[in-house]
């Protein structure tokens, strides 16, 4: 979690005004983020920041390594247990 928390600070994702893509792409699945701060990152700011689902260009890579780091936090077991529950999901809704 530190490591996390260094580098959401360094990135500068707090401070920075992350806007919507106007090129939303048609269907499939997306992922969007609020992160909760314990304190007001500025005078004009709340205590929270939402990242879009779909983040403009510039932010895109910071954004993806964000939800990389998160992911990786994850321990494998539980990841593997949530895939198995995925396709035992997908298996029954096939057979319905």
């Amino acid at each position: 979690m530190k490591s996390l928390k260094k580098f959401i600070k360094n990135s500068k994702i707090l401070t920075s005004d992350i806007k919507q893509s106007n090129d939303i792409p048609c269907g499939g699945c997306s992922e969007s983020i609020i992160i909760i701060t314990t304190q007001k990152i500025s005078k004009k700011s709340t205590d929270s920041i939402r990242i879009p689902s779909y983040p403009e260009k510039k932010y895109e890579e910071v954004i993806t390594s964000l939800y990389k780091r998160i992911n990786n936090l994850v321990p494998k077991n539980i990841k593997d247990e949530l895939e198995q529950k995925r396709e035992e999901y997908i298996k029954d809704k096939k057979r319905n």
